[in-house]
């Protein structure tokens, strides 16, 4: 039995019965669409606030600074994102290469190997970067409070590197110590 295309009578009425529900469809699109943009054109202006009295500057300061340890960090993640776009770039010129290579044979295994791995490390490398950076990423400040800033991403590895060590023992009040670190 051939498949139908459309012109047998069965279609027909199918066609002849539908056609008044399409368009009265399509009116009410249409109507409600012309509403719709006619509320937005005359929906009222909302008023101007009225001016604040100037507030008072706060009186705690943050000073964004970045130490030699935080800049070498900061550089491992440009040098890793910069060699991961050569090599998806490279990886890109190759299978575009392969897959121009094997073009009309039947051994296209490789080329599309080639093709899905750049496919997908496209996709999945930024996220798989924006995951590692999120997680291993450099301390932030979280929020500012009257009393203190608030860091985020502060790992253990991190406050035991500013903590003395154990066997020192706290000075006495008022005096001043000098501690060198070893690098």
């Amino acid at each position: 039995m051939p498949v139908p295309t459309g012109d047998d009578p069965v279609s027909a009425a199918i066609a002849v019965l539908m056609l008044p529900l399409v368009l009265w469809d399509l009116l009410k699109s249409l109507v409600a669409g012309i509403g719709a943009a006619a509320r937005w054109a005359t929906r009222p202006r909302a008023e101007a606030p009225p001016p604040q009295p100037p507030r008072e500057w706060p009186k705690t300061r943050v000073v964004v600074t970045t130490c030699a340890r935080h800049r070498r960090f900061r550089d491992r993640f440009v040098w890793v994102g910069l060699a991961a776009s050569l090599g998806l770039a490279a990886l890109w010129v190759w299978a575009v290469l392969e897959t121009r290579r094997v073009m009309g044979t039947e051994d296209v295994g490789l080329a599309t190997a080639l093709l899905l791995t750049a496919v997908f490390a496209s996709a999945l490398g930024p996220l798989a970067f924006s995951v590692w950076y999120s997680f291993a990423g450099p301390v932030v400040v979280d929020r500012v409070t009257e009393h203190g800033v608030v860091l985020d991403r502060v790992r253990q590895a991190y406050l035991d590197a500013t903590r003395p060590p154990a066997d020192v023992s706290a000075p006495a009040a008022g005096t001043v110590t000098r501690r060198t670190r070893r690098r």
